[in-house]
């Protein structure tokens, strides 16, 4: 398996770019990519992904969300060895291979902040939420990856708190998330601001009239 950063959340964009902006992101990713690279040898993260928006999703192609709400990706969580652990589909949480790709951005966690009491407490947690969840329907607005996320922290008390939940992580990780090289922050807004801008573009004319 390969090792990421323990203690990690990593988000991985789960809808695809359009198919012309391709050849654009992948000369980005190329040329940046090396510069950041060396964020995710770090040991101990805790991991949230943002899929590789170059992979497109089936039935979401045409409609992805990331055009909207960029900030909004498929999360995962990192044993204190660097395997990912995300809860990918009904009954089925993966190990070290997120269901949307490569991690794009993460948020380091402190395992000094882990309140519970028993031995191994982070692994622990990790283990009993992605059990749990093995036995749970996904659900993508109630039950979902950042639940399964959620749900490891509040095992292991992060931050002396049991209150984690979908809100919270969403807006932490906006908050205190790092993108893994420059091409996936370009990669992540770029659509939204291309939207962005059509709108804007498309008011004016009208307004103009």
């Amino acid at each position: 398996m390969v090792s990421h950063c323990a203690f990690h959340l990593y988000f991985s964009l789960f809808c695809a770019s359009p198919a012309p902006l391709a050849p654009l992101m992948a000369l980005i990713t190329q040329y940046y990519g090396h510069i950041l690279s060396h964020w995710m040898e770090c040991p101990q993260c805790l991991s949230n992904q943002l899929k590789d928006p170059l992979s497109p999703v089936p039935s979401m192609s045409l409609f992805p969300h990331r055009w909207f709400f960029p900030i909004i990706g498929h999360m995962g969580i990192c044993t204190s060895t660097g395997v990912i652990r995300d809860f990918a589909g009904p009954y089925f949480v993966s190990e070290d291979n997120m269901a949307f790709g490569k991690p794009a951005k993460y948020w380091k966690l402190d395992p000094a902040q882990v309140y519970a009491s028993r031995p191994n407490a982070w692994d622990t947690a990790v283990h009993d939420a992605s059990e749990e969840y093995k036995h749970r329907m996904h659900n993508l607005c109630c039950d979902n990856c950042h639940s399964h996320v959620a749900l490891a922290l509040n095992l292991m008390r992060y931050n002396n708190s049991t209150n984690w939940n979908m809100v919270t992580l969403c807006f932490f990780c906006l908050l205190y998330g790092k993108y893994v090289s420059v091409g996936a922050f370009v990669k992540t807004w770029l659509p939204f601001v291309l939207l962005l801008g059509i709108i804007l573009t498309i008011s004016l004319v009208f307004n103009l009239r």
